[in-house]
């Protein structure tokens, strides 16, 4: 994964996302996670929430909405299975009741690790 002289070459992906369009977004995704591989990025970093759209608001905590999440990270991951970049997509998650803001980490169809938002705006 490490070009070559020891260099990373990091790319910033931003698709167009609509709010709980979660088939669209991952699309959008798709396409570019493509361009970014062809051009050579070993890691692709994906807006905050991109799979769901950060502004679903009240939709978050639906359950379907969050089925559907998961649903649209596991398309990510095997579409981009071929790939080697290390891809960094966000999305919305529910464990023992709680919604958590998260990063999935992906590469080569596996889902590496998820980490949670901490650092939350006090608004």
């Amino acid at each position: 994964m490490i070009a070559q002289f020891g260099f990373v070459r990091v790319g910033l992906a931003v698709p167009e996302v609509q709010a709980a369009a979660i088939s669209c977004n991952v699309a959008s995704m798709e396409s570019l996670a493509a361009e970014a591989a062809g051009d050579g990025c070993d890691v692709v970093l994906f807006p905050e929430l991109g799979i769901t759209g950060y502004t679903c608001a009240d939709l978050f905590p639906h359950e379907r909405l969050l089925q559907g999440a998961l649903a649209g990270l596991d398309t990510f991951v095997r579409k981009t299975k071929s790939f080697s970049c290390l891809f960094v997509v966000g999305l919305p998650v529910a464990v023992d009741g709680q919604l958590f803001n998260c990063a999935a980490v992906v590469c080569r169809g596996r889902v590496l690790g998820l980490v949670p938002k901490t650092y939350l705006p006090g608004y």
